[in-house]
């Protein structure tokens, strides 16, 4: 009996955009699709000392936490003066993509690629626990203008010793913004998303493939672009200025109607 020579793989195929471009419909879930805004991402963050500062024109203020208690980040000790963070959202500046918490005193060093923020709006040093032994400051990364960003979108305080737990979708970093004796241990909470650009998605459609007939023993299953392109085929809107985009891969691993299993990349 003649041998059969092994193959590096049973099929290859081509996976894209056909001619019949139905709007892509995502199964993932067994949840209604519920049509929602998504937040803009946050492109940039400052330190306010309200009794002498206002916060700049499109800022909104981290004055309360969620519970409606005060989020003043200097808090417990007399005559020290109140300090609030302040950020802004849109689309027109890079986005924050990372943030976080250093402090000098401990020989410390800022995360890399990080920027701190040093002054507050009128120029003043941006510690967050002025006044006390326990200089910190906040520290921040910023994504590309254009192109995708998993991006922070939003922020809160929460103080835990009053009964206060991250929102639901927020991750808190643990790292204590008031380093005060006196005062409550005060974290940053952030939540976070994928930013991309303006896109539109089509259900994935097979263009061509080798060989062109199925193998009697394993037919090649009708499934296999939506396998290759889980979330269909997304034709984006990208600027000009925008970097070229690095290409994206996956495995995945499918059965048939007879229970074999192939595995497939793509």
């Amino acid at each position: 009996m003649e041998e059969k020579p092994e193959r590096i793989a049973d099929y290859f195929v081509v996976v894209g955009l056909g001619r019949n471009r139905t709007p892509f419909q995502d199964f993932s879930s067994e949840q209604p699709q519920v049509e929602h805004v998504p937040s803009d991402p946050i492109t940039d963050v400052v330190v306010v000392f309200p009794k002498s500062e206002a916060p700049p024109k499109g800022f909104k203020v981290l004055d309360t936490t969620p519970l409606g208690h005060s989020a003043n980040l200097n808090a417990g000790r007399l005559f020290a003066p109140a300090v609030h963070l302040c950020y802004q959202q849109g689309k027109e500046k890079p986005p924050i993509t990372e943030i976080s918490v250093f402090y000098p005193e401990n020989n410390q060093r800022k995360p890399v690629d990080h920027e701190a923020v040093a002054f507050s709006v009128d120029g003043k040093v941006a510690d967050l626990n002025a006044g006390s032994r326990h200089p910190t400051y906040l520290t921040y990364k910023k994504g590309v203008l254009y192109g995708h960003n998993t991006a922070i979108t939003d922020l809160c305080v929460i103080i835990p010793s009053k009964g206060e737990d991250p929102p639901a979708g927020f991750k808190m970093l643990n790292m204590n913004l008031n380093k005060g004796v006196m005062g409550p241990a005060i974290f940053l909470c952030y939540k976070k998303r994928m930013v991309c650009p303006p896109s539109v998605a089509y259900t994935p459609e097979l263009l061509s493939r080798f060989p062109r007939e199925d193998y009697p023993e394993f037919p090649l299953p009708e499934s296999v672009p939506l396998f290759c392109l889980p979330f269909g085929v997304s034709v984006e809107h990208w600027d000009r200025r925008a970097p070229f985009p690095l290409p994206t891969f996956s495995t995945f691993a499918l059965t048939n109607a007879q229970g074999q299993c192939m595995y497939g990349a793509a």
